[in-house]
């Protein structure tokens, strides 16, 4: 399956994690309800979701080329259970530069095993992730597995700015896998929790990073490095 050069602008506000027929903006218009929180991870909206539900063939996909506008603590791209699978030359940038009402904090990539079956053999490369630099973003790209089988990840030549993840959450985050390559990836103007390998109980065996280069938050006020200086509009 290919998904590739399309235009795909979300404006969709989140949902109470206890009531997902119930739209908020903020905790307080989910008050009555336990627990009293908007979003935080309920809502899979996403600019383009694939997910392995049933059927004896997994997802192989390529999605490239695509520009997507999201935000409100959506997704980007999700391509869950996918097997041997691209994800390359897209571009993820928050809706609210497009004057959509809502919050501008979204997770851009996001891969992780379906109930189906688990992720394996999956690239991620030469994609644009531009965030605002709210806090409490959810992650450039995220990839999570349950450690039984996935093996074979790819993450290079990625550029991501203003991504403003919190403590909990890295920018570049990936557990339960084995063989993971993150390479050459640019991270700029990003808090120091930059990439994470391995998390939550959630190890990765043979992992390896290599010339990565991140700008830290406190640099955006000088004059930017040149791969951090043109983004795609």
């Amino acid at each position: 399956m290919n998904i590739t050069g399309n235009e795909i602008v979300t404006g969709a506000t989140n949902f109470c994690s206890a009531a997902l027929d119930r739209p908020c903006a903020s905790d307080s218009d989910c008050s009555n309800l336990q627990p009293a929180t908007c979003g935080k991870g309920a809502s899979t909206s996403a600019g383009i979701g694939i997910t392995w539900v049933d059927g004896t063939h997994p997802p192989v996909v390529h999605i490239a080329k695509n520009h997507i506008w999201v935000g409100n603590d959506h997704y980007g791209i999700i391509c869950n259970g996918c097997v041997d699978s691209t994800i390359n030359g897209n571009v993820i940038r928050p809706a609210k530069l497009r004057s959509i009402p809502g919050r501008g904090t979204f997770t851009g990539i996001s891969s992780h095993s379906a109930a189906r079956g688990t992720v394996h053999n999956l690239t991620i490369d030469s994609n644009t992730v531009e965030g605002t630099g709210e806090p409490e973003d959810g992650q450039a790209i995220h990839v999570s597995g349950l450690g039984v089988g996935e093996n074979g990840l790819t993450i290079r030549d990625n550029l991501i700015v203003r991504k403003n993840t919190s403590n909990v959450k890295a920018v570049i985050q990936v557990g339960g896998w084995q063989n993971v390559s993150v390479a050459r990836n640019h991270l700029c103007f990003v808090p120091g929790n930059d990439i994470r390998l391995g998390s939550f109980g959630r190890p990765v065996a043979n992992g390896t990073q290599t010339n990565n280069t991140t700008v830290p938050i406190e640099k955006q006020a000088g004059t930017p490095p040149p791969e951090c200086s043109s983004l795609p509009q």
